[in-house]
């Protein structure tokens, strides 16, 4: 597909003889450190600096979060005009245990062969991935992720861990998913960070993944607005009426309108760093609503 691919963040520089010698460039953290141990007998000292180029940005940018396989609702919020060369950014949680798995996915699927779209994984997409991979590197309880995996499995009718061989679009929409995104102004992420570190990008699968309260009550010295999602706006406004949450800062922007439970699927819509925000309502909801009216 077209998905913008996440830059890397780290240069590892070698001194030798007082000369400053780029050995690589554009890493993670862990594959610095990695290269480091394994070349630091070859120079007479090694450091690794954080990049400081930032990619170009698309500058109209639209982001849903929690999606849990709302379709109906995901056709009707990104039924938008081509001229506004939007980025589609998906905040993570886009599958859940239910029906549709496939039908969100090949949607997905056919959404990115056609628009900019940029993949975050959640929880839900974390977990599906360890369990085809094997890693049980979960994230949540037990209980949760066999809930998923069984869901999935009863849709298909077949093992999840032949997803790969089996729909192998699936499966690299899952496997390359960010575990997080930014701009110059922005940090995008499925659950929250953990801003006590002084590099956030080092912050856990945890705490990227799950909205903690360290997280939301933790000062935002970053710099940048952070746009996340996992736990519903009613969680944290107490409003029954699914809309935005925003911090005292204004620096912290919560966005999952807990549409399968009866809110609002919500888009932060960012046009030249102008943001603004639109919902769908659950259409059963709304349509049970009517019944009784």
């Amino acid at each position: 597909g077209n998905c913008m691919q996440q830059a890397e963040n780290y240069s590892v520089i070698g001194f030798s003889k007082g000369k400053e010698t780029i050995l690589a460039e554009h890493l993670n953290f862990e594959m610095a450190m990695a290269f480091v141990q394994k070349n630091e007998t070859l120079h007479e000292n090694i450091s690794i600096a954080e990049e400081r180029i930032v990619e170009d940005k698309p500058n109209n940018i639209l982001i849903v979060s929690d999606i849990n396989l709302m379709l109906p609702e995901l056709k009707l919020l990104l039924d938008r005009p081509t001229k506004f060369k939007e980025q589609f950014i998906f905040l993570g949680n886009f599958i859940c245990p239910g029906k549709g798995f496939y039908e969100m996915m090949m949607f997905l699927c056919r959404l990115q062969k056609r628009r900019n779209c940029l993949f975050i994984r959640g929880r839900n997409e974390h977990n599906l991935l360890a369990y085809i991979n094997g890693t049980k590197d979960y994230v949540g309880s037990q209980e949760e992720v066999e809930e998923l995996i069984t869901s999935i499995e009863t849709e298909l009718t077949f093992p999840v861990t032949s997803l790969k061989k089996r729909f192998p679009e699936f499966y690299l929409i899952l496997n390359e998913s960010l575990n997080f995104y930014e701009n110059d102004h922005y940090i995008f992420t499925s659950g929250g960070l953990n801003l006590s570190l002084e590099g956030w990008k080092q912050s856990t699968k945890e705490e990227l993944l799950l909205t903690t309260e360290e997280f939301l009550l933790g000062d935002n010295e970053t710099n940048k607005r952070i746009v996340f999602g996992n736990i519903p706006v009613q969680n944290l406004n107490q409003n029954i009426i699914a809309s935005p949450w925003f911090n005292r800062g204004r620096n912290k922007i919560g966005i999952n309108g807990n549409c399968r439970e009866g809110g609002k699927l919500l888009a932060l819509i960012i046009h030249d760093n102008v943001p603004t925000f639109i919902g769908v309502r659950n259409i059963e909801s709304r349509k049970k609503a009517v019944q009784v009216y």
